[in-house]
């Protein structure tokens, strides 16, 4: 440590040293008071939040369990099998039998391949060697759009699929 500074200087520096800790501690002193009204301010909005959590989960809790119970169903209906007797003796093409599907849709609906194929596969899964996928429909789709026998809303693409309709809009 130097001790080249006069007397003056000593006391000019310790001058300075106190009023700046003193600053400090009226400062640190502020932030308290402000620091203890804010937890004050949190500790009431916690307890209203604890309250409200706890009436919540009480009502909550049996409601999700209540939701969670299956309700009784009206006794699931045999479907009505489609007749296939016009393929007696015939070839059962995958266009016949997505003909037949698009027959079943509405003339406001649109639809995409892969709800066609869906509904394919599971009307004529007795029948199909293979299910249908999605690709393979999409084929008898255009074919008919270009036939004129159905209506392109919106054109597909390497990431979506086309969606048809069975009117023309507008």
């Amino acid at each position: 440590m130097s001790t080249a500074f006069s007397v003056a200087e000593i006391l000019v520096k310790l001058e300075a040293r106190i009023a700046h800790h003193e600053q400090q501690v009226a400062i640190h002193q502020q932030q308290e008071a402000h620091h203890r009204e804010q937890g004050a301010l949190h500790t009431a909005e916690l307890e209203t939040v604890r309250q409200h959590f706890e009436s919540f989960k009480a009502t909550a809790l049996p409601a999700a369990q209540l939701a969670g119970v299956p309700v009784a169903s009206a006794p699931a209906q045999e479907e009505k099998r489609d007749d296939l007797s016009e393929f007696v003796g015939k070839r059962i093409t995958a266009s016949k039998l997505i003909a037949r599907v698009l027959l079943g849709i509405g003339e406001d609906e649109t639809f995409g391949a892969s709800r066609v194929a869906r509904e394919t596969n599971r009307r004529y899964r007795e029948v199909l060697t293979r299910p249908l996928d999605a690709r393979a429909v999409s084929v008898v789709l255009r074919r008919l759009h270009q036939a004129g026998g159905l209506h392109q809303v919106q054109p597909g693409g390497a990431a979506h699929e086309a969606v048809y309709s069975k009117r023309r809009p507008g």
